[in-house]
């Protein structure tokens, strides 16, 4: 989900990400991510963390 426009993201299909306090956040578009870099705690707020990947070991 784009923390910004709260867009549901399909996977590897975001258009750029950003890393902020140990987590990578993904967003719709680039317009976005100048929204996110200049309060990215309050967008940062929004976003609940997903369960974690599954990898076959």
């Amino acid at each position: 989900m784009c923390p910004v426009s709260e867009e549901t993201l399909k996977p590897g299909k975001a258009a750029a990400f950003r890393d902020y306090n140990g987590v990578r956040y993904y967003f719709c578009c680039a317009d976005c991510t100048g929204a996110f870099d200049k309060n990215p705690s309050a967008f940062a707020a929004k976003v609940k963390p997903g369960p974690a990947k599954a990898h076959k070991l």
